[in-house]
């Protein structure tokens, strides 16, 4: 995709910044028209066999939703739970380039909608939820 971004966007369209601190995350998360997830899923060797390495727990597209910014994310690992969870957070494709781009060229059917979301994700809510499995009784 960086390829791609550089040769299809105007510079002044996007920012790549590396690697920032979490506030500064949040910062432009909240500054930003989208997020992009570009997730895959590879096979990965641990010990004797493999296992399908993937995004699992989503913490970008979740910050992304609580500061109000759409998702453009690969259907891989827990995004689609995700977005069943919640409504109008963006798009969810393929995870391969062509289907990322084509996402691209979709922008203008999600952008402008507001991002809505039910589900508690502060870290109250999620340990109190967490602390209710781990004392429930047989």
């Amino acid at each position: 995709i960086h390829d791609w971004v550089y040769e299809n966007l105007d510079e002044s369209q996007f920012s790549l910044v590396g690697k920032i601190c979490n506030i500064e995350v949040l910062k432009y998360l909240a500054g930003s028209d989208l997020t992009v997830n570009g997730s895959i899923e590879y096979l990965k060797r641990s010990g004797d066999g493999f296992y399908t390495h993937t995004e699992t727990m989503g913490r970008t597209m979740m910050e992304s939703i609580c500061v109000g910014t759409p998702i453009l994310a690969t259907n891989v690992g827990g995004t689609p739970e995700l977005f069943d969870e919640c409504e109008h957070i963006g798009m969810m494709v393929s995870p391969q380039i062509k289907s990322l781009v084509q996402g691209f060229n979709q922008l203008p059917n999600i952008l402008g909608k507001k991002v809505s979301f039910a589900p508690d994700y502060s870290w109250h809510h999620v340990f109190n939820s967490y602390e209710k499995l781990f004392t429930m009784k047989p």
